[in-house]
């Protein structure tokens, strides 16, 4: 299992990387092989080790992929701080119960990125970033009828929820090297604001 999760994160980080469709092609027919020592057809088979060439061919696409960049202390300490200040809030205001599930789950969420980040680096924070602004669309799609979203956005958690979607986005896009995504794809989320 832990071989395929890393083989399709490779896959992945060949689609993301900045290179012509022909060449990702090429690099990666050179590495068949290693996907069939991966998914077997036959279970029983003993487990072919990668060639020579496909080491080095690995080692070729490793410089087309992005390399993290470092997080301080202090970064994960305003994800923290920005967490915490969302649980008081939650714990303190008389929310609706359907939303306040909601908002205990964006906490929950933020609390594993760190966890995330801590096994799986980088990565693994923008993954759980991004279940987190799923979750931050759901709680503002929870109300029934356009005043009730106003009154959601209007209440004392839509800024602490927008503060930490907007630190975590900072973080990540830090240590990713990416345009914040709340700059584009997610102005629902900030509207106004």
């Amino acid at each position: 299992m832990e071989l395929h999760k890393v083989y399709l994160e490779f896959r992945q980080d060949m689609v993301d990387a900045d290179i012509s469709d022909r060449q990702r092609e090429m690099l990666l027919s050179g590495l068949r092989n290693i996907e069939r020592s991966i998914y077997p057809v036959n279970l029983d088979a003993a487990f072919q080790p990668i060639s020579e060439a496909e080491s080095s061919l690995l080692n070729v696409c490793a410089t087309f992929i992005q390399e993290e960049g470092d997080l301080s202390k202090e970064d994960i300490d305003k994800i923290s701080e920005a967490i915490k200040e969302l649980r008081d809030l939650i714990k303190d205001g008389e929310i609706a119960p359907a939303l306040r599930k909601s908002l205990l789950e964006l906490v929950r969420l933020a609390e594993d990125a760190i966890a995330r980040f801590n096994i799986h680096g980088a990565k693994g924070l923008r993954k759980a970033f991004k279940h987190m602004l799923g979750e931050a669309a759901e709680a503002y799609g929870l109300a029934k009828s356009p005043d009730e979203a106003n009154a959601s956005k209007n209440s004392s958690t839509w800024p602490a929820v927008v503060k930490l979607l907007k630190v975590m986005d900072v973080v990540v896009s830090k240590a990713i090297k990416y345009k914040p995504l709340l700059e584009g794809a997610a102005r629902i989320l900030i509207a106004g604001q």
